[in-house]
């Protein structure tokens, strides 16, 4: 089960025995590694995120705001952040919109903060619909 993520800024606590695994895997009941991406085959051909995970080490050498969330995982040198954190999901929207629209964005911390790509796609759906 997910935790939401912590009120106010503050990172939610990990129950006893939960482990972060980082971005793009996750163990299943036979304790084997599987797959989880947020890119599926329902993403939009014209998003610039389809087929493709951020890359958490690149944006992070960009943006000073993004990396103090970004983790490296040893076994596979990948960048991930901490999902349940808010200033981190927060920071990596922000650095998603400012590398890819050169936009500049930010949302406050007791607001519920959307992801760029899923956002994205409804526009980009939305706008083929207009041109029916």
């Amino acid at each position: 089960s997910r935790e939401p993520p912590a009120a106010s800024g503050r990172t939610a606590m990990k129950r006893k025995g939960q482990i972060d695994y980082g971005p793009g895997k996750k163990k299943t009941k036979k304790g084997e590694w599987a797959k989880v991406s947020s890119n599926n085959s329902r993403m939009h051909p014209r998003n610039p995120f389809n087929g493709k995970d951020p890359d958490y080490k690149a944006l992070a050498a960009k943006y000073d705001f993004f990396a103090n969330h970004v983790k490296v995982n040893p076994n596979s040198s990948r960048g991930y952040i901490n999902y349940t954190d808010a200033k981190a999901v927060i920071s990596l929207n922000r650095a998603l919109m400012k590398d890819t629209f050169g936009l500049e964005w930010n949302v406050p911390m007791d607001r519920l903060c959307p992801p760029v790509p899923n956002r994205l796609n409804y526009i980009l759906w939305i706008q083929d619909l207009l041109k029916i």
